[in-house]
């Protein structure tokens, strides 16, 4: 949550839990006090010579009774009166309602898929959150505009170290509640889908990945399919290898190198 958006949550907040310490009760026969009115206090003993705002007040709740009772001998009947009993505030102390009506909980996970603005692929801010849209939202034309920004799970995250890898555009991704409120929502895993499949059969296991806006791709994959077990690693363009120490290489059997870089003319 931003800042300044915080700051003015907390104060309402605040003044929630503030104005009902400072509730006046008043009695009388005022018919037409309702709740929601305002009205100011005049020749009040206690606040003659008071400011004006210190007269002013704002009708939180009334309550009233009235009687008009006919005796059999109309003569003797009591006139018709009206009791009102209220609970008011200064006008100029901010009343908040309470919340009382329960916080919505989310029962369990969802599915829905990561968007983007027209032409993105990727669409992640500095902290790798991205948007999605769950598959009951039918405005499809909201796009980035569809949820808030959504943290993704990562098998490793610390400072300056960890695993990187946002979810992308059309991906479809697992979105939970943390404490089930749906306000808390974190991506927690990724699913493959009919639209989605899976890059590998299912004798390979590994990571591809694709090329933003473009058709190439880098991957680490393993084989293991009996006899032709095999750990493929590909790069789209460059390959850094760093060693800090010694580097070490065991081959049982044949090795081949191809370069197919043209030599330099003279």
């Amino acid at each position: 949550m931003h800042r300044r958006i915080g700051t003015a949550l907390a104060a309402v907040r605040n003044e929630e839990v503030t104005w009902p310490t400072k509730l006046f009760e008043c009695a009388g026969n005022a018919g037409e006090m309702e709740a929601g009115g305002c009205f100011d206090l005049e020749r009040h003993p206690d606040f003659i010579g008071r400011d004006d705002t210190d007269r002013s007040f704002f009708v939180v709740s009334v309550q009233r009774e009235g009687h008009n009772n006919f005796a059999s001998d109309f003569g003797s009947a009591e006139a018709p009166s009206v009791e009102v009993q209220a609970e008011v505030l200064r006008r100029r102390i901010p009343y908040r309602p309470l919340r009382r009506t329960p916080w919505p909980r989310m029962p369990g996970p969802q599915t829905a898929t990561v968007v983007g603005p027209p032409g993105e692929e990727l669409h992640a801010d500095r902290y790798g959150r991205v948007k999605v849209q769950f598959h009951w939202d039918r405005q499809l034309d909201r796009r980035a505009h569809a949820s808030c920004w959504i943290r993704s799970a990562s098998p490793w995250a610390g400072a300056d170290m960890g695993g990187v890898s946002p979810p992308r555009v059309g991906q479809e991704v697992i979105v939970d509640f943390l404490d089930g409120d749906p306000d808390r929502p974190i991506i927690t895993g990724r699913v493959y889908n009919e639209d989605n499949m899976p890059p590998f059969g299912m004798e390979v296991s590994g990571l591809k990945s694709k090329t933003v806006k473009g058709a190439g791709w880098n991957e680490i994959t393993m084989h293991d399919g009996a006899g032709g077990e095999l750990l493929n690693m590909r790069a789209q363009r460059d390959m850094v290898t760093t060693v800090l120490n010694d580097q070490n290489a065991s081959i049982k059997n044949n090795k081949t190198s191809v370069s197919a870089a043209t030599a330099a003319s003279p």
